[in-house]
């Protein structure tokens, strides 16, 4: 984009840290949520549990936070840059990341989950005989992964449509959102239950999360193309802060999600739109320290992830009690992180500021 827009820099932000303390939740939560299995069981249920919530909660919203400005920001190149720059650019910032995390950090975490879960097999005898047959995931390395793919689709749409990313202003109604939630509720439950039944290979609840990621990445293109959040383009409205709060408690504290299977839905839609409405209402400057985050958030993201499954699964036989052991995990493993991020990987072409 040729001219930032803070409020969106900082919500992306916050979406990435916010992500990032859930799949930190994730490995102490049961049962297991999201990407990966639980990796060191907390040892109250009570605790578990909420550890289970918060993390679903998070995941539920933040993700799709980030893709709907990866979508609004991939328009927006795609309008003003050609397509060189931009498959360049695109493959410098993700597919280096994409390659190291899915071929390298992602089958060690695999193993460990393995071991942590009760396997016996040798380091050479799960590589050769098990990790891709059955127990491969790439853990929260599936965010680059879908960035990826979905800025290259965004490529191959613009070479097919040269004048699909013009834009004309306009405002959603009601019904819009009404319709986004119907869809990406209907969607995901179709693709979870048909890859299921199915699928032998392929771990349904990832299609069931990209599912939704891509929605809001096109939804974020079409954000674009009606010109919201410019000079009299249309922002959220900061009563989504209030509806989203409400679902949120009923999320948090009742069990209204287990029968209601659409409400979650109802949590990604307030939550997408509160986050953007609250930024762009109090957070809208570029301020030192949301730039300094924002510097360091792919770089905190992608290293934090792999410290904190490692720490875990070492921590899990010493015994320590959770709550000490996710602050161990958080306080000087961010740290760690930090020191890492300012001396190596922002020096690196894929983690550079933007």
């Amino acid at each position: 984009m040729n001219k930032r827009i803070p409020f969106l820099d900082n919500a992306r932000t916050f979406s990435v840290y916010a992500a990032l303390l859930a799949s930190l939740c994730t490995l102490y939560a049961f049962p297991g949520t999201v990407m990966v299995p639980p990796l060191a069981h907390s040892g109250g249920l009570f605790l578990s549990d909420g550890l289970n919530r918060l993390s679903n909660w998070l995941y539920s919203f933040t993700p799709e936070v980030v893709f709907f400005i990866c979508g609004y920001c991939t328009a927006a190149t795609l309008r003003i840059r050609s397509d060189a720059y931009f498959l360049r650019h695109k493959f410098i910032r993700l597919a280096g990341p994409c390659l190291i995390g899915g071929l390298i950090a992602a089958p060690e975490m695999s193993y460990l989950n393995y071991l942590s879960n009760g396997g016996t097999a040798s380091v050479i005898s799960f590589f050769t005989s098990a990790l891709f047959y059955k127990y491969y995931t790439e853990g929260t390395y599936i965010f680059i992964t879908a960035a990826l793919t979905l800025s290259v689709f965004s490529l191959l749409i613009k070479k097919l449509r040269p004048k699909f990313f013009r834009q004309n202003k306009s405002s959603p109604t009601i019904l819009f959102f009404v319709l986004i939630t119907m869809l990406h509720g209907v969607v995901s439950f179709l693709l979870f239950y048909i890859i299921y039944i199915f699928g032998k290979f392929i771990y349904p609840f990832d299609l069931f999360l990209i599912s939704g990621w891509t929605l809001y990445f096109f939804i974020g293109i079409y954000a674009f193309k009606r010109k919201w959040f410019v000079h009299d383009g249309y922002i959220p409205s900061r009563r989504w802060l209030y509806f989203f709060v409400i679902v949120s408690l009923l999320f948090l504290f009742t069990d209204i999600h287990y029968f209601m299977w659409n409400f979650s839905f109802l949590i990604t839609t307030s939550g997408v739109f509160a986050v953007l409405s609250f930024f762009a209402a109090y957070r809208s400057k570029a301020a030192k320290v949301w730039r300094t985050a924002s510097d360091h958030a792919y770089g905190a993201y992608f290293t934090c992830s792999f410290l904190f499954f490692n720490g875990a699964y070492f921590l899990k036989y010493l015994q320590v009690p959770t709550l000490v052991a996710i602050a161990v995990l958080l306080i000087p493993g961010g740290i760690y992180a930090y020191f890492l991020n300012t001396h190596i990987l922002l020096r690196l072409p894929s983690f550079k500021r933007q």
